[in-house]
């Protein structure tokens, strides 16, 4: 299990944390029980590696759920940020954002809007389960900073095909210190 990976192969993780368990909410996945008998609350995000052309491989970045799912998109926001293939143009800025969320209806945030975790593991694996990547962030810092990344980056929407939803994200550089 990955968690158990994290945990065994993470030296100063494997000193803190006395036991786990799996607490699947919409809002969490795990919670950690510490030595110090204080519990974390943890968020895993898993992610694939790719290759050249796809994935962490070739962009490298932490990618940040805005948007869990949204449908109803209007005709003004299909003008605006659909290009009539099958792509979506990125949001840029609280100012697209805010027009793209008038227009649409938010069925569910994401994970940078909702999650009660106190961290964030971010997990990088490949087809073979091997884990290339892992990073933990201060859950709350990252929401704290929505607004920058948001200012900051430009906003992906997921490219459905066939679906009559939709999710974004944030793909922030591994690089940025915020």
């Amino acid at each position: 299990m990955m968690i158990d990976f994290l945990i065994d192969n993470t030296k100063w993780l494997s000193e803190l944390v006395k036991k786990h368990e799996r607490d699947s909410t919409g809002l969490h996945d795990w919670i950690f029980y510490l030595k110090n008998d204080k519990k974390c609350i943890v968020e895993l995000q898993k992610t694939s590696y790719g290759d050249t052309r796809s994935g962490y491989c070739r962009y490298g970045d932490i990618r940040l759920d805005l948007i869990s799912s949204f449908t109803n998109i209007n005709e003004k926001a299909k003008e605006r940020f659909h290009d009539w293939g099958w792509r979506w143009k990125a949001l840029n800025g609280q100012k697209d954002l805010n027009f793209f969320s008038n227009n649409c209806r938010i069925n569910k945030w994401g994970k940078l809007v909702t999650c009660d975790a106190h961290i964030l593991v971010f997990m990088v694996m490949d087809r073979k389960k091997k884990i290339h990547v892992i990073k933990i962030y201060n859950n709350k810092e990252l929401q704290n900073n929505k607004r920058y990344f948001i200012e900051n980056y430009p906003i992906k929407i997921n490219h459905k095909i066939g679906e009559v939803w939709g999710s974004a994200f944030i793909p922030v550089s591994e690089k940025d210190k915020i």
